[in-house]
């Protein structure tokens, strides 16, 4: 591995690696590279490289890793917003040394020494107009090139790089879209047996004159991109107009002496700035949307005032301020959950009921109807916005981008059920770059997070030690039965001690959750009789057989009942049970099997939209279930059942429970008990009222139906 460390300046830009250096220093790496010496990579720096590399891109810790592997990286400044900002930090000037200015140099350079290049990159137009310009400028160089689609270089295992070590190249020229080249040079560079390999992006087309470069006037000015943006705007408004503002606005704050991977206080303070800009746009749009609401629909109530500017004053920073009290801004984990929703209604409320407060005590004629429709289009932009962000960064977490490198210390079930988890909701942010049993080799400097099972004292005085000043560290006891709602953490006598509150199963509290199955099961049943009729005369047509299933299941506190479904399989099918047996993936509490071939055509479908199940609304007016439970579950799995699964029986079965909306079907028969017994255990009526929305919201996207 190439030393550059004595000859470079490395800060870390908005979390990506970008290294100062001298233009003599430079060209010496390079001839040290290409005469047989250690192999030089070569990167440029700009903002897409940000984009890719830095705080929230899918390889954020790329460089880091690799040179811990031992590829060293050299990477070149490139692009003005950055150039101008490190001269800034290191009050110096340094070249800006862009792929290219770089590439003409480089090609005379291996003209004199007799150096060959291979280029890898660009299509057929791009390699013939390289090659007749290297041909008229320097005609004993010789160039080969390489002009592989997406796909094949994808599907590549390094066939191209053993054609280029046959040629005998010294010098590499990767012409790709990022974070392919990186990704190529990163895998294939040493086999490729060159000495210097650059990443330099669309630097060959320019100079091949594929692409045309901005005047030297724009370039000097520093608004190159602005020419680029006129010449080609199809191709670069994202990269300059959706990319480069966040970016830009990076670059000019975060600028690091070493490597500092995000940690998920990181995303939580980015979350607070996020949401806090929104609420004080909304704030400002919905204030004067209300004043022209209710100057249009009138209305004595509403018109009770005429509007003053002193209205909007007093009203919009006194919702900001409330919103802001009441946590509306404070993301818990590293997301936007169902918490800070409500921490955010609490806010608008509060905030309502201040302005009107501060209205009365200082006799301002502030009009209540200005107020209300403020509140109203405050509340539903608010948590319209919050909702659309939190699906815009699952989205970009599942795509592996804005997530926490993240480490694993034990294995102990706990942790196996977490790391499960995480893999299945990778909207959560958290990815695994490095496990182990101890503490003695963790790589501090490439995580921002640190999971610890062992939660005894010198554990956790250990891990945070190993993490102090660089990320978090998660303790994961084994808590499963306790839900975190119930804990309240206090220091007694310097020692932490958590309360565990007592689970509301008063009798109040079960009747109000009777009272909430009648009322909604009725109305349910009311509107799904046309659907049960239908699907009753589908199940019918198809093979003649009886349209409802009923069996025994086991209820409350281990009685029997019977439960009503719609018939999904072929009539006998449980005599056949015996037979599948063995294709069993959830266990020994459950059965299932994939493609079960006693299915019906009609029974496929109505499972997959989980349709079958509504004749149990009959069993919760009854009384047999409720609308929230663990499933009702045949005698023979209770049988199986260890001691402690049987205190799922103390309450109701359940229409929809926690582990229907944890997973459905792709959950294993241990982790569905886990979750039944969690729920029992922790059960209240806004868990309830939970379960309800996300079963919803699970059926709609038939997740893990089956």
């Amino acid at each position: 591995m190439m030393d550059i460390a004595p000859r470079v300046v490395r800060k870390w830009v908005a979390g990506a690696p970008c290294d100062l250096l001298e233009e003599a220093d430079f060209w010496d790496m390079v001839r040290e590279g290409a005469e047989g010496g250690e192999v030089l990579r070569v990167a440029s720096y700009n903002l897409n490289h940000v984009y890719h590399y830095g705080h929230g891109g899918a390889l954020e810790g790329f460089f880091d890793d690799a040179k811990r592997e031992g590829r060293e990286w050299l990477i070149t400044v490139d692009g003005v917003p950055v150039w101008r900002r490190l001269q800034k930090h290191t009050k110096r000037a340094w070249p800006k040394l862009s792929g290219s200015d770089l590439v003409e140099t480089l090609l005379q350079e291996s003209s004199d020494k007799g150096w060959r290049v291979a280029v890898l990159g660009g299509d057929t137009a791009d390699s013939s107009a390289l090659r007749g310009k290297c041909a008229l400028r320097w005609p004993e160089l010789v160039v080969r090139t390489w002009c592989p689609s997406r796909s094949e270089l994808v599907e590549d295992r390094g066939s191209i790089a053993r054609e280029i070590a046959e040629f005998g190249a010294r010098v590499v020229l990767v012409s790709l879209p990022k974070p392919l080249e990186e990704g190529w040079i990163d895998t294939w560079g040493d086999e490729s047996g060159a000495g210097v390999l650059c990443a330099f992006g669309s630097a060959v087309s320019f100079f091949a004159g594929i692409q045309v470069r901005a005047p030297k006037l724009w370039q000097k000015s520093g608004l190159e991109w602005a020419w680029r943006l006129l010449h080609r705007p199809r191709a670069m408004v994202k990269r300059y107009l959706v990319e480069g503002p966040r970016e830009w606005w990076l670059v000019r704050r975060e600028v690091a002496e070493r490597f500092e991977p995000a940690s998920p206080d990181y995303w939580r303070r980015t979350i607070r700035v996020w949401l806090v800009a929104m609420d004080a746009a909304l704030a400002v749009v919905a204030s004067f949307g209300a004043s022209g609401v209710r100057s249009v629909i009138g209305g004595s109530w509403l018109r009770g005032y005429s509007p003053q500017m002193r209205s909007v004053v007093v009203a919009i920073p006194l919702m900001i301020l409330f919103i802001g009290l009441s946590g509306g801004w404070r993301a818990g984990g590293q997301r936007i959950d169902s918490h800070l929703m409500g921490r955010f209604f609490k806010g608008v409320v509060s905030g309502v009921a201040s302005i009107g407060l501060v209205s009365f005590a200082f006799r301002w004629n502030v009009s209540r109807g200005y107020v209300a429709i403020l509140g109203v289009f405050v509340l539903l932009g608010g948590m319209a916005g919050r909702y659309f962000l939190s699906q815009f960064m699952a989205l970009q977490r599942k795509k592996g981008r804005w997530s926490v490198r993240t480490g694993v210390v034990g294995d102990s079930e706990p942790i196996e059920q977490l790391l499960s988890w995480w893999g299945r909701h990778r909207e959560l942010g958290y990815r695994i770059i490095w496990r182990s049993r101890g503490l003695d080799v963790v790589p501090v400097e490439a995580l921002g997070l640190l999971c610890v099972g062992d939660s005894s004292g010198s554990a956790l005085a250990e891990a945070d030690e190993v993490m102090r000043g660089r990320g978090e560290v998660l303790i994961i006891p084994d808590l499963v039965s306790v839900d975190a709602t119930r804990l309240r953490a206090e220091t007694y006598a310097d020692q932490t001690v958590l309360h565990v509150m007592a689970s509301d199963l008063s009798v109040r509290a079960a009747v109000v959750k009777r009272s909430m199955d009648l009322v909604v099961a009725l109305s349910a049943l009311i509107l799904a009789s046309p659907i049960i009729g239908f699907a009753a005369w589908r199940i019918h047509k198809e093979d003649g057989g009886p349209v409802f299933f009923r069996q025994q299941r086991v209820g409350l506190d281990g009685g029997e009942f019977t439960l009503w479904k719609l018939r999904t399989m072929e009539v006998g099918a449980e005599g056949k049970l015996g037979e599948l047996a063995h294709l069993n993936k959830a266990g020994p509490y459950q059965t299932k099997v994939d493609d079960d071939p006693r299915i019906t055509r009609v029974g496929a479908t109505l499972r997959r939209t989980s349709l079958d199940e509504l004749p149990q609304l009959v069993n919760v007016v009854r009384g047999d279930m409720s609308l929230v439970g663990p499933r009702p579950a045949l005698a023979a799995e209770v049988a199986l059942y260890p001691h402690e699964g049987h205190r799922r029986h103390r309450v109701r079965p359940g229409l929809t429970g926690l582990w229907q909306v944890s997973g459905r079907s792709d959950l294993g028969s241990e982790q569905a008990l886990a979750l039944d017994l969690h729920y029992v255990a922790n059960w209240s009526l806004g868990k309830d009222i939970s379960i309800l929305v996300r079963t919803v919201r699970v059926v709609l996207g038939r997740d893990g139906a089956q």
